[in-house]
């Protein structure tokens, strides 16, 4: 009688079940986020419905509390929305380094927009605004938070991490929680949150293609070196970095000790397991 052999190992570290890969860039999932952000920001500057829609929207959500929407935009914070991509990097080693990608694309984004259209921000033109956390005056458009948290949760659902329809739904209404919560502490205009939406979507898909084209070897010693970026953007928002939101310090802090606790428990496991080879 043969004797029936055992299946072959599968190599520690890989995932599983590799999610999907990433949609082109004339894929409708691409596409579609953009167009109706885009649409509606049309409509906003048509209308002239920057000022009004920003007073119905601080009627309706500054009950909320300072701390709320203090916390909520701080999950737009260039140093704090990349830690939010941790969790996902195991089931796809290439993550960090796409995310590297989309993040200078969104920087170019926003960087170059807000020079060319120099826009005042609410402080600045409604004077007796009362604003939560720094009185910003100029550069508002697009908002660099929402261009962020769109950016982020655009890689996470583009790249297949986030697939269920209730998970893809509470991703997206916490990248629209930090969109309005500028709006909210009288950072930015309702149409620089939507450009920022849709510039972020966009700039996580360009990320992504790049990143197909232009791939790293996860074996390789530069893309091995990439999660170390985040441990020190962790330790940084930890220990020092201050945002101007000192009513959101808590979840800050929070989402910094969680990364450092996944990454430690991450060392802690490969090392178990170079202990057992």
């Amino acid at each position: 009688m043969s004797k029936r052999l055992a299946p072959a190992p599968v190599a520690s570290g890989q995932p599983e079940a590799p999610a999907p890969a990433a949609p082109g860039l004339a894929d409708l999932q691409v596409w579609l986020l953009p167009w109706v952000a885009t649409l509606a920001l049309l409509l906003v500057v048509a209308t002239a419905a920057n000022v009004p829609l920003l007073l119905a929207m601080r009627d309706l959500l500054l009950p909320a509390g300072a701390t709320f929407w203090s916390a909520s935009t701080l999950l737009g914070d260039a140093l704090v929305a990349p830690l939010l991509v941790v969790p996902f990097q195991r089931r796809r080693p290439s993550l960090v380094w796409e995310s590297v990608l989309a993040a200078l694309f969104a920087t170019a984004f926003t960087h170059g927009l807000k020079p060319l259209f120099h826009q005042a921000r609410p402080p600045a033109v409604l004077h007796d605004l009362v604003v939560i956390g720094p009185r910003l005056l100029a550069g508002s458009f697009p908002s660099g938070h929402t261009t962020t948290a769109f950016t982020v949760l655009g890689v996470l659902v583009l790249a297949g991490l986030v697939r269920r329809p209730l998970p893809r739904a509470l991703a997206l209404a916490l990248a629209c929680l930090v969109g309005c919560s500028r709006v909210v502490v009288g950072a930015h205009w309702p149409g620089d949150v939507l450009a920022g939406a849709a510039g972020g979507w966009l700039c996580a898909a360009l990320g992504l293609a790049v990143a197909a084209r232009w791939p790293l070897a996860p074996q390789g010693w530069f893309a091995r070196s990439l999660p170390a970026l985040l441990v020190l953007i962790a330790l940084f928002d930890l220990f020092g970095h201050d945002t101007g939101y000192p009513a959101g310090m808590v979840l800050q802090h929070l989402v910094a000790l969680l990364a450092l606790c996944w990454f430690a428990g991450n060392a802690w496991h490969k090392l178990k397991q170079g202990q057992f080879k």
